[in-house]
């Protein structure tokens, strides 16, 4: 095993548990789309930073297993580090389609007052 396998098991390592919570961020996202579904209002700069949030763990992670895939030379470690990269990018697109089913329930404070109203 060479040293750009031990570098890739420590990505696959680390990713692990943060795969794990973006999952979790984007299914309480799912939550919050239908309590906004069922007349619930929320303020358009929480759901913008809580997908920011989203999109900047997702594009670190990728770029990160897209350049470990392209070095490293274990089939068994290359096919795991595809199987993240592919989850992450379902994950990503996920991410897109929630954000877009957001914008008809945000409401900005600034323009809106606090309520919403």
């Amino acid at each position: 095993m060479d040293s750009n396998s031990l570098k890739n098991i420590n990505l696959l390592t680390f990713s692990a548990p943060k795969i794990q919570e973006i999952k979790k961020d984007i299914a309480m996202m799912e939550r919050a789309l239908v309590y906004l579904k069922n007349g619930e209002r929320l303020s358009s700069c929480y759901a913008y930073e809580v997908f920011y949030l989203i999109f900047t763990d997702l594009e670190v992670l990728q770029e990160a297993f897209k350049k470990a895939v392209l070095i490293e030379t274990d089939p068994n470690i290359l096919c795991t580090l595809q199987e993240y990269l592919s989850e992450l990018e379902a994950y990503l697109t996920k991410a897109i389609t929630l954000q877009n089913l957001f914008q008809p329930y945000l409401y900005c404070p600034a323009l809106e007052g606090s309520n919403g109203s």
